[in-house]
């Protein structure tokens, strides 16, 4: 359904930050993929920069925007958070 995403999304923030203790994650979107760039920063991934990277069999290069957020950071917006994505349900 609509939203599942950034549900499923929040959750595997809050598995990977939380339970794993990682401390940074990172995630690289094509330059073309709007949607995925807005799911990334509704997340609160910030924009780390862009490169280029050949990509696939025929040697062309396409451009990916890198995309980070550090643990300290995903804490501090849980508390801006207005919806309950991050809660547990009984």
């Amino acid at each position: 359904p609509r939203g599942s995403g950034q549900v499923l999304g929040g959750w595997a923030l809050r598995c990977a930050f939380e339970i794993v203790a990682l401390h940074r994650l990172y995630g690289g979107v094509l330059l073309n993929n709007q949607r995925s760039q807005r799911f990334h920063q509704q997340l609160g991934f910030r924009h780390e920069g862009q490169h280029r990277v050949c990509m696939d069999n025929a040697d062309i290069c396409h451009d990916v925007i890198r995309f980070g957020l550090r643990a300290e950071e995903w804490r501090e917006s849980q508390g801006a958070i207005k919806n309950d994505i991050f809660l547990d349900r009984n």
